[in-house]
């Protein structure tokens, strides 16, 4: 569908990085091939350092697969806002084949390894297809019951007539007696998912209530 594509697209870069590389070094072989090198030797050759070389460069090739497992799964692509353990909160500049870059909030660049990328949770914000809102309306204990009553249904009629709330699912209750007033969990969701909006709208939300 159109997400997946997106997605992918996000990927184009890795994937022509990837074939770019992947033709040098078939060209290359078959160009000392023409040339009389006799290539089997040459990769013996090579062998006898083998060991020391893959030493050398593991953490390369563990990058390699990073790329490979991200390509597959496509987690996020090129321009989505994620958030990598508790270091790493910002928007997805480049996906190399090496490392990803991440461009925070405070605008500083985060180069992440693929390898580290690939076994890390990745919190996807751009993929919500809603924004929650949880909060707690504190009313005076002198309130009546029947006010309460009132104050819940007024809230509640006040989300559901709000054009920028997601109809799906509104909880509105008094829950709780708290330390020093009566609880209402207000629980729904906005529709768009920009942080900017959702602002907007929470802020005219609590002024209705």
């Amino acid at each position: 569908d159109g997400s997946e594509s997106s997605s992918f697209r996000g990927f184009g870069g890795l994937v022509k990085k990837s074939l770019r590389a992947f033709i040098i070094v078939v060209g290359s072989v078959m160009v000392m091939d023409n040339m009389g090198y006799n290539i089997g030797g040459i990769i013996a050759t090579l062998g006898i350092g083998g060991a020391a070389f893959a030493f050398a460069a593991k953490d390369s090739i563990a990058n390699l697969y990073g790329s490979l497992a991200l390509a597959l799964d496509r987690p996020f692509s090129v321009g989505d806002w994620i958030q990598v353990g508790d270091t790493v909160d910002g928007d997805v500049e480049e996906i190399g084949l090496r490392s990803t870059k991440v461009r925070t909030w405070p605008k500083t660049i985060i180069s992440i390894p693929n390898a580290v990328l690939a076994n890390e949770m990745i919190n996807n914000w751009s993929r919500m297809p809603k924004r929650r809102v949880k909060q707690v309306v504190g009313v005076t204990y002198e309130t009546p019951p029947e006010t309460m009553d009132a104050i819940v249904e007024g809230i509640r009629d006040l989300l559901r007539n709000d054009p920028d709330v997601n109809q799906e699912f509104i909880l509105v209750n008094w829950t709780d007696f708290g330390a020093s007033s009566l609880d209402i969990l207000v629980y729904y969701f906005t529709s768009t998912t920009k942080w900017l909006e959702y602002m907007d709208i929470r802020q005219r939300i609590n002024g209705g209530i």
